[in-house]
């Protein structure tokens, strides 16, 4: 299991060039791509994984999208949520990349989304999560089922406090690209040319 590092400002960065690689390996589905986890939360502590979401419209079958990843350096694993598809790529450098793939339908109700941005806005809460998840970290570090059972229970916690949730345009398809909050970019559908 990766250690945890403080919050590196590359990571966004690293976000953005990814969602654009994954912007034509997607066409011409209707993508939506969100920075989540850790990760995507400014002050956070985290493992160096840059974790992905993409909503799609229609999600296909699993073998169309192993069939797409084959010839990269994402391989498909367990999805820990049922209605995903979840692929991992190593890190190479500076980090690796957990990419998640969703049905656009209630894509934006995710709780990942609603606490990555209930984070954002309330730093404190911030402050307090890193602490737990150090000393969570530090009594679990050769186990991850037991870290992840332990974030698991500060994710709830946090959620249980959260504001508003998230709203997002909805995707019909054929909308233009619309400008969404940082590190969220949506792709509409375009058609390829030869």
């Amino acid at each position: 299991m990766e250690e945890l590092a403080a919050y590196d400002p590359s990571w966004p960065l690293l976000f953005e060039q990814e969602a654009a690689q994954l912007k034509q390996l997607f066409l011409p589905q209707s993508v939506a791509v969100e920075h989540v986890g850790s990760t995507a939360v400014p002050g956070m502590v985290a493992r160096p994984v840059i974790d992905i979401f993409v909503g799609l419209f229609p999600l296909l079958p699993l073998a169309q999208y192993e069939q797409l990843f084959l010839y990269t350096d994402y391989r498909q694993c367990p999805a820990e949520k049922a209605g995903r598809y979840s692929f991992y790529r190593p890190a190479l450098q500076i980090a690796g990349y957990s990419l998640h793939l969703l049905p656009m339908a209630g894509f934006y109700m995710q709780s990942e989304l609603l606490l990555r941005d209930f984070l954002r806005t309330h730093p404190k809460a911030v402050m307090q999560a890193c602490k737990i998840k150090q000393a969570a970290f530090a009594q679990c570090c050769t186990d991850p089922g037991t870290y992840a059972k332990a974030k698991a229970a500060l994710h709830a916690q946090l959620l249980g406090t959260a504001a508003t949730p998230h709203r997002a345009p909805p995707c019909t398809g054929g909308e233009p690209a619309v400008k969404q909050k940082p590190n969220t970019v949506f792709f509409p559908p375009v058609t390829r040319t030869s």
